[in-house]
């Protein structure tokens, strides 16, 4: 954790004038952000999500690009549910390795 303090400290220096009130929540909520440093090393791998936001909006742009024409903004909210709704059900079947083990 010494080492997130440094970083931290780094952090305010480049950023603290220009956005005092997000440093200064960080610095706050410091303890709450950085919780999953507690977990061990082989399960932190299983709470990155960028990957998947990447993915997500991969698949949305794909799918709206082949569909070329939507008729209005509701019938664009149905088709990014739909296909919300299928990833959320093909990501909730997979299996992480050990995820057993995390939750002991």
């Amino acid at each position: 954790m010494h080492y997130t303090i440094k970083e931290m400290e780094k952090f305010r220096a480049k950023w603290g004038k220009r956005y005092p009130k997000v440093v200064k929540w960080w610095e706050q909520k410091l303890e709450e952000l950085l919780g999953f440093m507690a977990f061990p090393r082989r399960d932190t791998k299983h709470d990155v999500t960028a990957n998947s936001i990447k993915k997500l909006f991969k698949e949305l742009k794909r799918y709206l690009k082949v569909s070329k024409v939507l008729q209005g903004e509701k019938r664009a909210e149905k088709v990014l549910y739909a296909i919300l709704w299928e990833l959320n059900e093909r990501y909730m079947s997979r299996k992480l390795k050990g995820f057993e083990a995390m939750t002991e």
